[in-house]
């Protein structure tokens, strides 16, 4: 799986739609996940990347990225969840979307700073 890529979690936390958000060939062992969720005004959601419907065809609600719950696993992590059928591959997310997912990690206040020190060790934001 690379930068972009989506999937979801077959029998656990299996609404939500995850994403690669790290660049896995530049270090398969530390690769960053983070889901979409519905973005609701007024409830404390994270505003760093709003994504409407539109952008994504997998979305069918305005959403957000849940950067306060970023996931960091190996690239043999997600290939063994594949293997045994738990993960389910989706359509990846466009490049420039991507890009507006890992800048907003950047900038979200709820994105822990060992997963923005990933990020810009992988020079997929400046």
């Amino acid at each position: 799986m690379k930068g972009g890529d989506t999937f979801r979690l077959v029998g656990v936390a299996d609404r939500h739609t995850w994403v690669v958000l790290s660049d896995s060939e530049k270090d398969p062992n530390r690769i960053l996940i983070v889901s979409f969720t519905s973005f609701a005004v007024g409830v404390g959601m994270d505003e760093s990347c709003i994504v409407e419907v539109d952008e994504f065809s997998l979305l069918t609600n305005r959403s957000c990225l849940y950067y306060e719950d970023i996931k960091e696993l190996s690239l043999a992590n997600l290939t063994s969840l594949e293997g045994a059928g738990k993960l389910r591959r989706r359509t990846p997310v466009p490049t420039s979307l991507l890009q507006r997912i890992r800048d907003g990690a950047i900038r979200s206040p709820d994105c822990k700073s060992k997963f923005k020190a990933i990020l810009l060790g992988q020079g997929v934001v400046s």
